[in-house]
């Protein structure tokens, strides 16, 4: 579950739940000239996730 802390205006990312699926992480087929987020973690942690879209792909 993605909680929001009080001093931060970005959602964090929850714990992993006990189902959860690893990720096979690939790079992009081809980086699309323009590219828009459309959602984000909160960059207060040392990992910060990004979900974009551009060129008909969505990808993190």
């Amino acid at each position: 579950m993605i909680g929001l802390d009080e001093a931060c205006v970005s959602p964090h990312l929850g714990m992993a739940q006990r189902d959860h699926v690893r990720l096979d992480w690939r790079g992009p087929y081809r980086t699309p000239e323009r590219v828009r987020p459309l959602a984000w973690t909160c960059a207060c942690r040392a990992t910060v996730y990004e979900l974009c879209q551009g060129g008909g792909q969505g990808f993190i």
